[in-house]
């Protein structure tokens, strides 16, 4: 529809992961006051939030603040299985092991120095701003603008704005609880308060209610199908799948991970192996 009228478009990429957007940045905060919550009980609020049916985003909260390693509470916020979800659907637990082992490293250099209360939230900003910046959102930006012969432009990054908005500290950015508290500071007298103070709105699919409503059976198809050889365990899968479609837990996200992978699989090296090679 932009494209009927318009042949650039600003977008907004780039905002949350600079000035602390997300709501894993205000939640960091807890992991410092959680660390002092006993082992056991830990253990008993996590299992009876998996068993219970609150939002994903809830259980994988509480599965990362868990974490005493700023890189591993890292990679429970932004990773789609914990390690002992991974473990149930994939076929071999050491390659699993050894994978998370390396993307730990990966992660590690983001977080060297955060060893102070509260130091972990730039770390934070620092990892998503090279990785999951780059790798998806301005990678589905470029292709969905182009596939419209549309050119999509991304102020936020302008070098010299990052430039500036790093120098900032991370303490600044979320102020009593309130995110990208810079930003709305710097911009309070040009946008209103009715959108300055609004819930954020992402973009997400409704992935859970379709699964269980029009597209349930094509997802019971498509998860028994075969994917790569040694990839998965399939017991593990159809566990997850009928954890989601009876309502006992959303497994959704990890559903669609599946999926895709099967999906890839199929038309990629299944039936167009000449493509593959």
């Amino acid at each position: 529809m932009a494209a009927q009228s318009v042949k650039v478009v600003l977008t907004g990429e780039g905002a949350d992961e600079l000035f602390g957007g997300y709501q894993r940045y205000a939640l960091e905060s807890l992991a410092d006051w959680y660390r002092w919550v006993p082992p056991g009980l830990k253990t008993r609020i996590l299992g009876w939030l998996q068993r219970s049916a609150v939002s994903r985003r809830v259980v994988q909260g509480v599965r990362a603040l868990s974490q005493r390693s700023p890189s591993r509470r890292h990679m429970d916020w932004v990773g789609t299985f914990t390690s002992e979800e991974l473990m149930e659907v994939a076929a071999d637990h050491e390659e699993v092991a050894c994978e998370e082992r390396e993307i730990d490293q990966l992660f590690q250099p983001f977080f060297d120095g955060a060893v102070e209360p509260g130091s972990s939230l730039g770390g934070m900003l620092r990892a998503d701003l090279s990785t999951w910046l780059p790798d998806d959102l301005l990678t589905k930006v470029d292709r969905m603008s182009m596939a419209a012969s549309l050119e999509a432009r991304v102020p936020y990054l302008d070098h010299p704005l990052v430039e500036l908005v790093a120098s900032i500290p991370a303490a600044l950015k979320i102020r009593d609880g309130v995110r990208k508290a810079v930003l709305k500071a710097a911009v309070a007298d040009l946008v209103s308060p009715a959108i300055l103070n609004r819930r954020k709105m992402g973009f997400e699919m409704p992935l859970a209610s379709w699964m269980r409503g029009p597209l349930r059976e094509f997802v019971v198809e498509h998860l028994r199908l075969e994917g790569p050889p040694g990839l998965f365990n399939q017991a593990g899968v159809e566990r997850f799948l009928d954890e989601h479609l009876r309502g006992i837990q959303d497994r959704s996200s990890q559903l669609w991970s599946v999926l895709l992978v099967k999906l890839w699989y199929r038309v990629v090296v299944r039936e167009q192996a000449g493509v593959a090679s």
